[in-house]
């Protein structure tokens, strides 16, 4: 049995994890736990991911007939309970972790554009719309947190991959908190208001810890009411950036 720091607690662990999947468990995760440095976080939070799938069976089958991907995963669900907890709010999501050709390069900023497009075609409401960009944001980043924990893209790709998708997610945030204020305001025409990244992100080099430091910019001509109309915009994209909603 695999080496936890809490056996006793561990091996319930296990019993509930085997009840999930009706399969014995420690065989597998004796394998894909090797060099795992937090084996006893990374079975609790296995056990959250299973509990959170439709078929937890077929998940826990790709996992015996992927164990190096499995190996990935449990190294992320070891590493970070926010990853995790991305993994169980979407269950869905199993099957990037574990297609080996999501891993195998890094997203371009042109196809992390046409996801957020994608996802944003059908919404119901305003806090939909951020909600949708939210999960683009999540299902990147755990691609791009597996890639890195699992050293299959050089460091360059990862800080690009991520700025990139900062960049799809202002951008696409700017267009739809627009059509939400003008929608408030009656105002009409494009957003007058240009976004400038400072920092890590306008050097494409961003890591998972950065914050991302933005600049707007207004055209010198415009008028008193615009210039207001235009601080608030800001105000309610900086709002829409940082608050929790329903996807975190």
């Amino acid at each position: 049995m695999k080496s936890y720091g809490d056996p006793e607690a561990a091996q319930r662990t296990l019993g509930r994890i085997a009840e999930i999947c009706h399969r014995d468990p420690e065989t597998l995760l004796n394998n894909i736990l090797q060099g795992n440095p937090h084996p006893d976080k990374a079975i609790a939070n296995l056990e959250r991911w299973l509990k959170a799938a439709t078929n937890p069976a077929i998940v826990w089958a790709s996992l015996e007939d992927s164990p190096e991907l499995g190996k990935l995963l449990m190294t992320v669900m070891g590493a970070s309970n926010q990853l995790s907890d991305v993994l169980v709010q979407n269950p869905e999501l199993a099957s990037l972790v574990l297609d080996p050709e999501q891993l195998s390069s890094p997203p371009t900023l042109e196809q992390i554009e046409r996801l957020a497009t994608r996802s944003l075609e059908n919404f119901s409401s305003y806090s939909h719309a951020l909600d949708r960009l939210r999960f683009v944001k999540q299902q990147v980043t755990l691609r791009i947190a597996i890639a890195d924990l699992g050293g299959l893209w050089e460091e360059q790709d990862v800080w690009r991959s991520l700025s990139s998708l900062a960049d799809v997610i202002v951008s696409q945030a700017v267009i739809v908190v627009w059509d939400e204020y003008k929608s408030l305001h009656n105002l009409e025409g494009s957003c007058p208001v240009s976004v400038v990244a400072f920092g890590k992100l306008g050097g494409q080099e961003l890591n998972f810890s950065s914050d991302i430091d933005l600049v707007y910019v207004l055209n010198d001509e415009a008028d008193e009411s615009l210039e207001k109309h235009s601080v608030t915009f800001c105000q309610m994209l900086g709002k829409a950036l940082s608050d929790r909603m329903g996807r975190g």
